[in-house]
């Protein structure tokens, strides 16, 4: 399952990559497992190259705590507030 996940994931990056009529896409990349492992792996940024090698990265291990990673994203894309877009 989590190399369909990298895949998709990856995949998604590469249509962001292909956007040339919104050029200023951004990601980021927050990971979890249980509450003490969850994490913003890679910061909001325009860079994809560096969104690729965090999600190459992932590997798994301890629980599934779905909440947490939301609750990290969703503070992540907080500080890099994009103004009502």
């Amino acid at each position: 399952r989590l190399i369909s996940a990298k895949n998709s994931a990856n995949a998604f990056i590469d249509i962001l990559q292909k956007r040339t009529d919104t050029p200023l896409h951004q990601a980021s990349l927050t990971t979890f497992s249980s509450v003490s492992s969850t994490s913003t792996t890679q910061t909001q940024t325009g860079n994809m190259t560096n969104v690729h090698s965090a999600i190459n990265a992932i590997s798994a291990y301890g629980d599934t705590c779905i909440e947490c990673g939301i609750r990290t994203a969703a503070a992540d894309l907080s500080i890099h507030d994009r103004g009502g877009v």
